[in-house]
């Protein structure tokens, strides 16, 4: 499922870096977003990930930014979990 998504970096959530069976690294970095709406404020823990070294041009704190992310289900010892993975994020002037 693809989505898009536009607000505020709240809070970077966690990093992790680790290295792919060929050796190359990769990084992963989780971030709490708050959606633009003037009623209610909506919010959205997505994912941004590298496996070519580190996440270029990441997100601050506090960037106005657009993210298009799919959402997907995975099967966990027996419990369905969902991932939001950012694939494209756009910072916002």
């Amino acid at each position: 499922m693809k989505c898009e998504a536009e607000g505020k970096i709240l809070q970077e959530l966690g990093r992790r870096v680790g290295k792919t069976r060929d050796g190359r690294e990769w990084e992963s970095i989780d971030y709490l977003l708050q959606e633009d709406n003037d009623i209610y404020h909506y919010h959205l823990r997505f994912t941004m990930t590298s496996f070519d070294g580190p996440v270029i041009d990441a997100p601050r704190l506090g960037d106005r930014v657009r993210v298009w992310f799919t959402v997907r289900a995975t099967q966990w010892q027996g419990k369905w979990i969902n991932s939001v993975n950012a694939h494209r994020v756009e910072r916002i002037i």
